[in-house]
């Protein structure tokens, strides 16, 4: 969220934010608004999911590599603001978990984990449309 809030200061969202509060944009700048919006929320989301699959790298990294998972990927992820993002992110992980029958050991869990979170980021730059779909 860090580097989130860093983008939004320096790209002058917070400016746009408080304009928008006030009911003060004018069409071109709604347009940025959501526009920068939706990259301070993949930034988030990018953000959390390099940090967890670098945290996960260093864990069981041999063991884990040769587990075969079927993961079907995230079936959307919303950036209309960094908090929604990462919610997205987190509920279609537990949601995944809960009701694919694929976990069944803790190396199946970690393999899971990192394949949702390796995926996120790179997908979320490739569509840039506000979601993932």
């Amino acid at each position: 969220m860090q580097l989130s809030k860093t983008y939004t200061r320096f790209s002058g969202l917070d400016q746009l934010i408080a304009l928008n509060s006030r009911g003060g944009l004018s069409d071109t700048q709604k347009a940025e608004f959501r526009g920068k919006y939706n990259t301070a929320s993949a930034v988030a989301a990018f953000v959390t999911a390099y940090y967890v699959v670098w945290d996960l790298s260093q864990y069981k990294t041999e063991e884990t590599a040769a587990l075969s998972l079927e993961f079907g990927g995230l079936p959307e992820l919303s950036l209309q603001d960094p908090v929604r993002a990462l919610d997205c992110l987190i509920f279609y992980y537990g949601s995944y978990l809960e009701r694919s029958g694929v976990v069944r050991t803790d190396l199946d869990f970690l393999k899971l984990y990192a394949a949702l979170f390796s995926r996120s980021p790179g997908r979320a730059a490739d569509k840039g449309k506000g979601s993932l779909l």
